[in-house]
């Protein structure tokens, strides 16, 4: 990459600390992990010549944790380009998993289950530059060539750390798909362990050493090791009804159960994403997830 390059990284960095807009969520805690769904998912695109970026609270505490921006370039002495980024906001402590290849710095592509602990990379503020999701040289303009694993990828994780306003540092997850040309960034949902120092695994909701999950307030729907757990509210009784449908619409399976806590083995589902809807007691949950 350029000179020409790395200042745009800087100057992206800036920029979106002064405008991004906050993400808005909705959550629910899990046993000790604390799960966000963005729900609708939040979608992040940017006009030829222009930066969008925006802000994710992991923790909700009115405290920016992180940055994701998204830049189209419309000229430049190494051509037309698009970038997908992520920086932790400030010097805290907060941190991103990745690597580095020369004197940038790529955040990591995780798979479902991957590990986010003490024992992983992570990088901080970087002195002001974003790392690059997906920096993408726009054929016909000038150079070429694509930086990063984020191209054109459809849920992955990207592993994080986080120091909260006591000083207790967290590790968590932000599940998203990232789109070349033209630039996207879809923020589809994310969690974090809120015991301190306690890693997590890519996509679960439950931390790594815990193996149960108490939700009772709302439903409890996610996907971990090709099974599939769903708990109902405590306050509601009566047979749950739960289908699972993949993306073409198709009902893979349909079936009532007695207890409003179940677990429900998936291992013979091609992976992919599927549609889970649980019904109980006249209320009704419907999630997506993802089976790997």
């Amino acid at each position: 990459m350029t000179k020409e390059n790395s200042t745009l990284l800087k100057r992206l960095a800036q920029y979106s600390a002064m405008t991004a807009p906050a993400i808005a969520v909705a959550g629910m805690a899990n046993a000790q992990v604390v799960y966000t769904d963005v729900d609708p998912d939040f979608e992040l695109t940017s006009s030829p010549g222009d930066i969008a970026s925006a802000v994710i609270d992991l923790d909700n505490d009115g405290v920016s944790d992180f940055i994701l921006a998204a830049f189209s370039s419309v000229s430049g002495a190494a051509g037309k380009l698009n970038l997908a980024g992520a920086v932790a906001y400030s010097g805290n402590g907060n941190g991103i998993m990745g690597y580095t290849s020369g004197p940038f710095f790529y955040p990591s592509a995780l798979e479902a289950n991957a590990e986010i602990n003490e024992g992983e990379n992570f990088f901080g503020y970087l002195s002001g530059y974003v790392g690059s999701l997906l920096w993408y040289y726009i054929p016909g303009g000038g150079a070429s060539g694509t930086f990063g694993q984020w191209y054109n990828v459809e849920d992955m994780y990207m592993g994080v750390r986080f120091v909260d306003g006591g000083g207790n540092l967290h590790y968590g997850w932000v599940r998203m798909d990232v789109e070349a040309n033209p630039v996207k960034i879809v923020v589809k949902d994310y969690a974090y362990d809120e015991t301190p120092d306690k890693g997590i695994l890519a996509g679960s909701t439950i931390s790594l050493g815990v193996n149960q999950v108490n939700l009772t307030d709302n439903f409890g729907i996610f996907s971990f090791d090709r099974n599939v757990f769903i708990q109902a509210p405590a306050n509601l009784s009566g047979s749950m009804t739960v289908s699972i449908t993949d993306m073409t619409g198709k009902v893979v399976l349909e079936q009532a159960y007695s207890d409003g806590n179940v677990r429900i083995s998936v291992k013979d589902l091609a992976s992919g994403i599927y549609v889970v809807k649980a019904t109980r007691g006249g209320q009704e949950k419907t999630r997506k997830i993802s089976v790997q």
